[in-house]
């Protein structure tokens, strides 16, 4: 279980930073080509949330502390500003290709900052009993996305 605390780093925590960091590159580049496409938009944004609800519902819990967390965003906010840097608009593009009809970037944005802050909330409600943690946030990630599909 996770430290609430910053320290070293050990392999594993290096390893599952890396592969969580390029996880959600690839993740938001096939849900950024699928909106290109003309899919809509439900569709690329419920891939994010069942693949990067997973992703941090299986990896949060298995960090030794919160340097692995911390430096697995580091991989991805590089990566994404790489490709903003090359293309600027590409952070409104995404914010876009998230949005709901009708919807602003900002309400888009603010959805994702409430989640990622529910997120955080219910690990530290329930730090001592991870399968809880996982377990809601898996429910959620597959249960919102289930209820647009069959919904």
């Amino acid at each position: 279980m996770v430290d609430l605390v910053f320290g070293d780093l050990a392999f594993l925590d290096i390893a599952m930073a890396i592969a969580t960091g390029l996880i959600a590159s690839v993740v938001l580049t096939t849900a950024y080509y699928m909106a290109a496409k003309g899919m809509p938009n439900w569709k690329p944004r419920k891939l994010v949330h069942i693949a990067m609800g997973t992703v941090i519902a299986m990896t949060v819990v298995a960090y030794t502390n919160l340097s692995g967390p911390a430096f697995a965003v580091g991989i991805f906010l590089t990566i994404l500003m790489y490709a903003w840097a090359h293309k600027s608009e590409l952070i409104w593009e995404l914010l876009i290709a998230g949005s709901r009809e009708g919807e602003t970037r900002l309400n888009t944005f603010a959805a994702g900052f409430m989640g990622l802050a529910s997120f955080a909330t219910v690990f530290l409600v329930f730090f001592s009993r991870p399968e809880i943690f996982v377990s809601s946030i898996l429910a959620v990630s597959w249960g919102d996305a289930a209820g647009e599909v069959f919904g």
